[in-house]
């Protein structure tokens, strides 16, 4: 019986420790990112530009690989690569003044250039990986535009080193293109 009562003491004062830590007040807010994106395929020119019209576009819901409709329909060989643009046109809720906000993707498939109110917010090149912005510092308390240029070529080459990917082989996996993992707006104190 002691020796219960020492682990359920022991327990509660990790569990206080924790709290003390790590207090509510600094938690993180995540939304949901991923709907209410526009896609073309194709190298669009301004359409980082924040009043460039996307009217035409087409509306997606991420995780979308521009090329999926090949998916399975064609040689890996003979999948289509090249560059798409995303879209999305957003306004972030009221509590979010005076916070941090962040922006999460989860991966996407190579090379992308960021964008977000017409300025350049970032570039990631790893192809796989998870990766992040600070945006704080460019939001407008109106609508806002964040807009992605994604190059899944072949035989594309980092921005800085010129160099291709090692792994980016026709035999690694499939190159589906564009944002194909998740999108999550983080606001947090």
């Amino acid at each position: 019986m002691t020796k219960k009562l020492i682990l359920v003491a022991l327990v509660v004062a990790l569990t206080v420790c924790e709290l003390e830590a790590n207090p509510a007040n600094t938690a993180s807010s995540p939304f949901n990112f991923n709907p209410g994106w526009k896609l073309f395929v194709g190298d669009s020119t301004n359409a980082a530009a924040t009043d460039f019209d996307d009217s035409a576009w087409k509306l997606v819901t991420l995780p979308h690989a521009w090329n999926e409709d090949s998916a399975f329909k064609v040689n890996i060989h003979d999948l289509p690569t090249g560059i798409a643009w995303y879209r999305k046109h957003f306004r972030l809720p009221a509590d979010a003044a005076g916070k941090k906000v962040f922006l999460e993707f989860q991966g996407i498939r190579h090379g992308g250039e960021f964008y977000l109110n017409g300025e350049w917010i970032g570039r990631s090149e790893n192809g796989v990986m998870a990766f992040g912005f600070d945006i704080t510092d460019k939001l407008k308390s109106g609508e806002n535009v964040l807009a992605a240029r994604i190059d899944n070529s072949w035989n594309y080459h980092e921005h800085d080193t010129t160099a291709t990917f090692e792994w980016n082989d026709k035999n690694f996996y499939a190159n589906y293109g564009g944002i194909n993992k998740n999108v999550i707006l983080h606001i947090t104190d």
